[in-house]
């Protein structure tokens, strides 16, 4: 229930994911949300979390004109260089060459779901 739990946030919350809530609800710490994904998945919870916003990333690259800096704001990236950096890890290249790369393309039929609080 806790894996499960913490798998949702990161899916639903990508942008401020909130372990601390999930581990006051089941009375344990943080630390064991942590290890119960690591355990149960094989990924920690940060790379589970890292793989949303690089994908949702992808996707807003594809699908607007925002620029990369709002994109890596909109997924939770206050830092653009080192969004820059894990997404030339993931894609082997910069967001903005992958836009260019892939432009008219799209990555999926349904819309993507953006949180902007």
């Amino acid at each position: 229930m806790v894996t499960a739990e913490a798998l949702s946030e990161a899916e639903e919350h990508y942008a401020d994911p909130d372990l601390g809530r999930i581990a006051r609800k089941h009375h344990v710490s943080v630390a064991y949300v942590s290890s119960s994904v690591k355990e149960r998945t094989g990924k920690t919870f940060t790379e589970h979390l890292q793989a949303k916003r690089l994908e949702l990333a992808r996707e807003l690259l594809l699908s607007t004109t925002l620029p990369v800096k709002e994109i890596a704001a909109v997924v939770g990236y206050n830092n653009t260089s080192y969004f820059y950096t894990l997404f030339n890890r993931e894609y082997a290249m910069t967001p903005n060459a992958y836009r260019k790369k892939n432009e008219g393309k799209q990555t999926s039929s349904s819309p993507v779901n953006i949180q902007f609080d």
